[in-house]
């Protein structure tokens, strides 16, 4: 479980989604919008650029684009 804490006009939004009916809650609206994120990486790109601009192996690079995309 992770805890963060949003504030300010975020906040608002995800309250006026929420009170709205499109989301069941502010928690549960910060889940689509992770989930959402998470689905539009370009993983390949991201997996590039670690071993290309920071150094890391050619196998952490490609281990972090098979975990990052749920694949075994």
């Amino acid at each position: 479980m992770v805890t963060i804490e949003i504030g300010g006009i975020l906040e608002r939004k995800l309250r006026r989604l929420a009170e709205m009916g499109l989301y069941a809650s502010v928690a549960e609206a910060v889940r689509e919008a992770v989930r959402s994120m998470l689905q539009s990486l370009d993983l390949r790109s991201l997996a590039l650029e670690l071993y290309v601009s920071r150094g890391s192996t050619l196998h952490y690079a490609a281990e972090f684009a098979t975990r990052l995309s749920g694949a075994s």
